[in-house]
């Protein structure tokens, strides 16, 4: 027992241990920020989704990643065995996606990819994404699970591009008209598609926001 404590055995998950970072922009494109960023949050929900991995929260994969640590040191200090890293770049009406799986225990470069659509198309390219990255890590799903994975909160890709615009303004600091704009982009995405469940829930986001700032129960 005392030699345990002294020198305690490395943390090793029972199931796949795997970190999405934020995804960096390349270029000055217009919205390449709330793609980027929404593409990997729209990743990390759907392998957090699955019960056979264990997913390290967005969080905390922010934090650390603000700090540009090695891989290495990001992977010991979430706790975790692999690191999904990627890029975006956008040119006109399309957008070019490049990922990577790295195994950071080994300081191994497991899979890559690159993926290229027109901007509204995103929603193919979330899909394959978590599929590649699932097969790269040679986890076998079930039925359930694959369609899980596959799943999507809308089909209509204009109603996803406002969404993802949406909750870049949301993201940014709270003022009129930061809430404004998110509103509008929810609202564009709810009329795209009326039944885009996490896009009213954006709006009722921008919603309170305004309620916050000016305590007006017509916000409420």
């Amino acid at each position: 027992i005392f030699w345990y404590r002294i020198y305690p055995p490395p943390y090793e998950p029972l199931l796949p241990s795997i970190a999405v970072l934020p995804f960096t922009r390349i270029g000055e494109a217009p919205d390449t920020d709330a793609i980027a960023v929404g593409l990997a949050e729209e990743l990390l929900s759907s392998l957090t989704k699955l019960e056979e991995l264990s997913v390290s929260s967005r969080i905390a994969a922010e934090y650390v990643r603000d700090r540009l640590s090695p891989l290495s040191e990001i992977a010991a200090s979430l706790k975790i065995r692999y690191l999904v890293e990627g890029s975006v770049q956008k040119e006109a009406n399309r957008v070019r996606v490049t990922v990577q799986l790295i195994d950071a225990k080994d300081n191994d470069h497991v899979w890559s990819d690159n993926y290229e659509e027109q901007v509204g198309r995103l929603l193919n390219i979330r899909s394959q994404m978590a599929e590649d990255i699932v097969r790269g890590l040679g986890v076998a799903l079930p039925i359930d699970a694959a369609k899980t994975l596959s799943s999507s909160p809308t089909d209509n890709g204009e109603a996803f591009v406002h969404y993802l615009q949406g909750k870049e303004y949301l993201r940014r600091s709270r003022n009129e008209v930061n809430l404004a704009a998110a509103a509008r982009r929810f609202y564009h995405a709810t009329e795209a598609d009326p039944r885009f469940a996490a896009a009213f829930a954006g709006l009722c986001q921008a919603h309170l926001g305004h309620f916050i700032m000016e305590n007006d129960s017509e916000w409420f």
